[in-house]
């Protein structure tokens, strides 16, 4: 289902992350026309921080590339 793009690819970054030792959480930004914007996951375990949330990151990145 078209709707379930955003859904599929949060689930995919998940898994990533979570491959990689880190919090199961994954990401996706997607527009109206049902373009992917972003997407990405929680490196707070990776990276040692806790400022690095999966939801933070993003909001930057899209309003960074949108500029």
């Amino acid at each position: 289902m078209e709707s379930d793009i955003g859904f599929q690819a949060a689930l995919e970054e998940a898994r990533k992350g979570a491959s990689e030792g880190g919090v199961p959480i994954g990401a996706c930004l997607v527009s109206a026309d049902g373009k992917i914007l972003g997407r990405g996951h929680n490196l707070r375990m990776q990276k040692g921080s806790p400022t690095i949330h999966v939801g933070a990151q993003h909001s930057h990145k899209a309003l960074h590339d949108a500029e």
